[in-house]
């Protein structure tokens, strides 16, 4: 019960659950102009049915679905390829530039598989968003910060011109190829393992994925599900953000 009426003083829930009462009171009222009344209600309905932690669990099983955790790397494999995500670049507040949560959870996991068996080639995939930006690649910090989990340097592949998951592809597989690589397993997050994994294979690499931070795995605490709720709103958010990218890549003939 706790849970709950903390849950209800949450703001961004709050204010969510009145609006929804203020709309339905307006429904009742008889001398309200229907048609407004019908663009309000699906305007609002598109923002509240997204913020439904149902609704965002849902979503991103859709993709974090279609590739189950993997405990073991395959035998075969000869590399392992890492996607960078993003980065906080230094400012009058931050004296360093630092690696965004999820790039962190991908090279964690990554290293985990290094160290997992005999080591294999790492390559680490990720440039600059902004050209003009004076600070390190994505790929040069993401090759620091590996160091530090007890990876070799000199099995660190860098990858620093991709601002995109079919540059990524791209440029991996040039460096792979020039390597003889042709099977490596892909890693980065769940929920973007099925862009990127169409991606790759378009580029007639063997791949095998291994996803990290998954979110979609348990469906506990029912009275909460159902209630309005920022985090899965941005849950959503991005699950959309994947559905819409793949889509985009499929016209383009990128995957």
């Amino acid at each position: 019960m706790y849970e709950l009426f903390s849950k209800l003083s949450e703001p961004f829930t709050a204010a969510s659950l009145l609006t929804a009462l203020v709309i339905v009171w307006l429904w009742l009222r008889s001398e309200v102009s229907r048609r407004p009344l019908w663009l309000l209600s699906v305007a609002y309905a598109g923002v509240f049915l997204p913020s439904l932690p149902c609704v965002s669990y849902l979503l991103l099983g859709s993709l974090e679905w279609q590739y189950p955790p993997q405990s073991e790397r395959p035998a075969d494999a000869a590399a392992l390829v890492v996607l960078s995500g993003g980065a906080v670049r230094a400012d009058e507040v931050r004296p360093h530039d630092r690696l965004t949560s999820d790039t962190l959870y991908r090279c964690l996991h990554a290293a985990e598989l290094y160290h997992a068996g005999e080591h294999l080639p790492i390559v680490v995939s990720g440039g600059k968003v902004d050209p003009d930006d004076p600070g390190p690649s994505l790929a040069s910090m993401m090759q620091q910060f590996l160091i530090k989990l007890n990876v070799d340097e000199n099995d660190i592949v860098i990858e620093e011109e991709s601002r995109s998951t079919y540059e990524n592809a791209v440029n991996s597989k040039r460096l792979l190829e020039a390597r003889g690589i042709n099977h490596v397993v892909l890693v980065t997050e769940a929920t973007h393992l099925p862009r990127s994994v169409a991606c790759f294979r378009a580029q007639g690499l063997q791949v095998t994925p291994s996803g990290c931070r998954y979110q979609a795995t348990s469906f506990d605490r029912l009275h909460l599900r159902f209630l309005p709720d920022a985090g899965a709103a941005y849950d959503s958010q991005q699950a959309a953000h994947e559905w819409i990218g793949m889509l985009s890549y499929w016209l383009q003939g990128r995957m």
